[in-house]
């Protein structure tokens, strides 16, 4: 069975693939997943958060914009 850790960590790869893409709106929706799965890994979930941040830059000013109006967020 796979354990919450490895399962954090596939997602991580995952996310970083899409990254190395520039579909950063995948990267962050898998690096989300991620961190929903909750493991106990302090490492993976520090990787797992600062990649979906690194991924919010790259989206840029406007495609962030949109990607959060897009979901019902905010902007401010």
């Amino acid at each position: 069975m796979i354990s919450f850790s490895e399962k954090a960590e596939a997602f991580l790869c995952k996310g970083n693939e899409r990254c190395r893409e520039k579909d950063f709106v995948d990267a962050i929706r898998l690096y989300t997943e991620g961190i929903e799965v909750n493991c106990k890994d302090d490492e993976v979930k520090a990787k797992l958060h600062s990649n979906r941040a690194k991924a919010f830059f790259g989206l840029g000013e406007s495609s962030l914009h949109r990607f959060l109006i897009g979901r019902g967020g905010s902007t401010c």
